[in-house]
């Protein structure tokens, strides 16, 4: 396929970064569950095809598609890309963080709950033993390893079988050891046999692939929305993924604290967002079906959003994902946004280049150029991408040199534009007198 870029070359420039098209409202699962083959890419519209095709209905991938299809609105498709890396073992490190007597301690797995009552007389070694016990006596697909310290590693029986995993919260923390099965390399071939879609997630939370994939997508035009639970996030521990993420400063990563995996609350984000024309939403305040919030203390809040990691939590009665930005601190919807004008306007003049017979090098080309660019700009303006101040300015066709005549380039029609971002927080002055 021919490069567009060779014949329309569009740069727009963020007053902070410059961003190509491809099914903006597509998302991508990258999952090892082998439903299919030899392709490494299929779309669906229900999860219904894809139990048909072989994929479990209880396993990580459809719960990945549930989470974006359950939305309202919702996106009509979904692409599951297959990965062909040897699966590493989903591994946590559970950690006794509190230690109280004849308290509830609960993890749970897969939805089963494993709860001990700490007794009295507790340690975290003594609350460790009971969990592990629980576990290992259950029937769910994980194996629990009791380290004597006060912590367990809990790692999945059969690699690449994510199993969803959620505790007590603030008695419980969890660590993720999960080593990286190839992501990266997984993603470039995936991308290689079918590279139409925007946002792309993974079954996977492990954080050694997040930082892995946030570096790949950051060379790309697309995004990544990543979703993690591990609690140095929570605690502001240094070098948590989190702080990892924002101190690369990838405008093409968003990562999203949620407890429970398998609830994909990063799909369901993802399911409901690229419904939406680009740019015309704010990531932010939007409410997730089927996503369980997650009650978190406001140092908890406080240390998430100092390192840009977004956080699904209960406002005034109200379930709303707040930051909505990518781990650089950029919004979301002005990466999202940019990226379409700048396909917008790409197929703009392709498009007045395969339905004219020439465009010529005269003040009526550059006319003509000129006015489709402006139409693309208030489609920008229509989708609250820009403000409607912006300005072009175009070069005359007599004036320019010989050398671009002779090659046929038209160098350069500029234009400038504000954002028209969105009001987030907003402070009300009010005097009340008797």
């Amino acid at each position: 396929m021919a490069n567009p870029d060779n014949i329309v070359t569009v740069n727009i420039t963020i007053a902070d970064a410059a961003v190509s098209r491809t099914g903006f409202g597509t998302p991508m699962i990258l999952t090892h569950e082998a439903a299919f083959g030899p392709e490494l890419v299929r779309e669906y519209t229900s999860t219904a095809d894809m139990v048909t095709d072989g994929f479990a209905a209880a396993g990580a991938t459809v719960a990945a598609a549930t989470a974006i299809l359950a939305q309202n609105p919702k996106v009509t498709s979904l692409k599951v890309g297959r990965r062909t890396s040897t699966p590493s073992a989903m591994t946590r490190i559970m950690t006794i963080a509190s230690v109280l007597d004849d308290t509830d301690y609960t993890i749970t797995i897969n939805g089963t709950d494993f709860t001990v009552d700490s007794g009295s007389g507790a340690t975290a070694i003594s609350i460790a033993a009971l969990l592990h016990a629980a576990i290992n006596a259950g029937s769910e697909p994980v194996t629990s390893t009791d380290n004597l310290d006060g912590t367990l590693d809990l790692v999945e029986d059969v690699a690449g079988t994510v199993f969803g995993l959620s505790h007590s919260l603030n008695l419980i923390t969890q660590d993720d050891t999960t080593t990286d099965a190839g992501i990266a390399t997984d993603y470039a071939a995936i991308k290689a046999e079918d590279n139409d879609f925007y946002a792309v997630f993974m079954t996977s939370s492990a954080t050694l692939e997040i930082a892995a994939l946030a570096a790949a997508v950051e060379a790309d035009k697309k995004i990544f929305v990543a979703q993690t639970a591990d609690s140095d996030c929570l605690a502001d521990t240094a070098g948590n993924l989190a702080e990892t993420l924002e101190v690369a400063g990838y405008n093409r990563t968003a990562l999203l604290w949620n407890m429970d995996n398998l609830e994909y609350a990063n799909g369901a984000w993802c399911g409901l967002q690229l419904s939406k024309n680009p740019g015309s939403s704010t990531w932010a305040f939007k409410t997730l079906a089927g996503v369980s919030t997650d009650a978190l203390s406001n140092t908890q809040i406080s240390n998430l959003e100092s390192n840009d990691c977004n956080h699904y939590t209960v406002t005034k009665g109200l379930s709303w994902v707040l930051q909505g930005t990518m781990a650089s601190g950029r919004f979301i919807d002005i990466t999202r946004g940019i990226d379409w004008l700048e396909a917008e306007i790409q197929d703009a003049v392709l498009n007045l280049k395969g339905n004219s017979e020439k465009i010529p090098y005269t003040a009526a080309g550059v006319t003509a150029l000129e006015n489709v660019l402006r139409g693309a700009l208030q489609s920008g303006v229509s989708n609250d991408v820009l403000n409607s101040d912006y300005t072009v300015t175009s070069p005359v066709a007599s004036e320019q040199s010989t050398a671009d005549k002779a090659a046929r380039t038209l160098d350069s029609i500029d234009f400038t534009a504000t954002l028209a971002g969105a009001i987030h927080k907003v402070t009300i002055n009010g005097t009340v007198s008797v």
